[in-house]
């Protein structure tokens, strides 16, 4: 079916226009990075300042994922682990910026800071940390977990120095120093010259905040900033053959779905009926969305975690395309057909708010307002709640459930297999707002056994089974595609990518060889 969006009205779904930018520190002397808006938070239990968006490279972890989604080292040179314990050697001689040693007792002092979270996912004991010497020390899992390890890639757990406040001038080990921040307008780095590891290619670097998305393509094309590393689908959609822009693009790897509020209260019940999931996500044409948004280079999804990923190879089945096998389980549902086209059962009207998105409105428009259409074609209405903060997507509609349906574009953001599926399906989840989307003992049972298991070939299978239970039997998430990384850059750069956002390696930016 063709649906009835133009390429004006597809750009304009924000109100992009040629808005002016804030100022883009003219006469810089260094890489220029353009982001979006200012989402950094300083409190202890949200902390984000300098760890993700954008990564500042400030902090380190103690491993980083290799070409293969397996944890190399970083910070920790060695580890064991065995039936949830863990012993760790640093790496010798590690400083933070503020010249204070990076040995045992501050690592301890660091993982305990990231144990403040709300949403701690390493869930370490923290009465089981505990010192051997300068550079070793030991812990345990909570839940008996042998993956905490690969959780340990995901940029949340950066290791700060506890001599300097994190919150107003961070110090850590990594390639970056920091040099000064100005809420909602820059954040400005320069190359560690002490670094334990291969130095930065840039000396200085500048994070601008940019909120609008076609504000932050203007700034590229007139030459203001060198990279833009939030990029929208509305921005890939302006591009053209004569503007001075080139796209750099990983594999696909992160999922636009639906997520499912299985458990809701009234009036968000209406999904709690299995028939109702499955046609709503039988209406859904994802080779029409493929085809608009994120410049054709999304693929159409079954699942949530790419088959390439961790070796898992096919092993969901997922849904395709079809209008009329939906509108017979609607029917068999007791929903059926009123006069406006929107099915009613018992007087109520089968219409379900969908809250967008994570991370944010931006990042998936016009997706809402395409599936608006194509559900109505089987007579679902849908209601949109947009939502650009994250915090606010979180606090006032997540964690209440209060929506049927919550469209995120995320990822499996660490090199754990079951952190995504673990986190936002499993029944003891310690992201609490996704307890809506708990997926049932079988799922549970799964994840639990991948986690505690040594053998990788059972770990693997144990999150296939998992996989299915939340995609083809619970239907807790409806995948819609699978799409790439993007980054859109000034011509004449090499820009080294990968699949996870925060360890695009903006520092290792360079001139391609040849060219000035």
């Amino acid at each position: 079916m063709n649906f009835a969006f133009t390429r004006r009205q597809l750009l304009g779904v924000t109100g992009a226009t040629a808005l002016a930018w804030p100022a883009l520190a003219h006469g810089f002397a260094g890489l220029r990075v353009a982001v979006g808006p200012d989402r950094y938070n300083v409190d202890p239990q949200r902390f984000t300042f300098t760890v993700r968006g954008p990564h500042a490279q400030i902090a380190e972890t103690g491993v980083r994922p290799d070409a293969h989604f397996r944890p190399a080292p970083l910070l920790f040179e060695r580890w064991q682990v065995r039936q949830g314990h863990y012993r760790i050697t640093l790496r010798a001689k590690l400083r933070h910026h503020d010249g204070s040693a990076l040995d045992s007792d501050a690592a301890i002092a660091a993982l305990r800071q990231v144990g403040q979270s709300r949403s701690d996912f390493l869930q370490i004991d923290p009465a089981s940390l505990r010192r051997v010497d300068a550079r070793n020390f030991v812990f345990s899992s909570r839940t008996g977990s042998n993956l905490v390890i690969e959780n340990m890639s995901h940029r949340a757990t950066s290791l700060f120095s506890q001599h300097s406040d994190r919150r107003v001038a961070p110090a850590g080990t990594g390639p970056w120093r920091f040099v000064r921040y100005e809420p909602n307008r820059a954040l400005e780095l320069v190359r560690n010259p002490q670094y334990w590891g291969p130095p930065a290619v840039q000396e200085r670097m500048v994070f601008q905040f940019v909120p609008d998305p076609m504000a932050r393509l203007l700034a590229l094309a007139a030459g203001e900033v060198d990279l833009i590393a939030e990029v929208t689908p509305q921005m890939l959609l302006a591009l053209n053959d004569s503007m001075p822009v080139r796209l750099h693009a990983s594999r696909p790897v992160s999922y636009l779905a639906l997520l499912v509020n299985l458990h809701g209260q009234p009036p968000f019940t209406r999904l709690a009926d299995p028939r109702v999931r499955r046609a709503l996500a039988l209406s859904i044409d994802r080779a029409a969305v493929a085809r608009v948004l994120y410049a054709g280079r999304g693929i159409a999804a079954r699942g949530l975690l790419p088959d390439w990923m961790f070796g898992l190879g096919p092993h969901v089945q997922g849904f395709g395309y079809d209008l009329a096998e939906a509108s017979r389980l609607l029917d068999a549902a007791g929903w059926l057909r009123g006069r406006d086209g929107l099915r009613t059962r018992a007087g109520e009207v089968l219409r379900l708010r969908l809250v967008a998105a994570f991370p944010n409105l931006a990042a998936v428009a016009p997706f809402p307002e395409l599936l608006q259409q194509m559900v109505r074609q089987v007579g679902i209405g849908i209601d949109i709640v947009a939502v650009e903060d994250d915090a606010l997507y979180g606090q006032r509609f997540l964690e209440p459930g209060a929506g049927d349906l919550f469209l995120e574009l995320a990822g499996n953001t660490n090199l754990d297999p079951t952190f995504l599926l673990y986190n936002l399906f499993h029944s003891q989840t310690p992201w609490r707002g996704y307890r809506h989307m708990a997926a049932g003992k079988a799922l549970d049972a799964a994840l639990d056994e991948a986690r505690r298991t040594d053998d990788p070939q059972q770990r693997l299978e144990a999150v296939r089974r998992a996989h299915r239970a939340v995609v083809d039997e619970a239907i807790a998430a409806i995948a819609v595609l699978h799409v790439p990384q993007f980054v859109l850059a000034r011509p004449g750069l090499e820009v080294p990518m990968f699949e996870h956002r925060d360890w695009i390696d903006y520092g290792a930016v360079r001139p391609l060889l040849g060219r000035g």
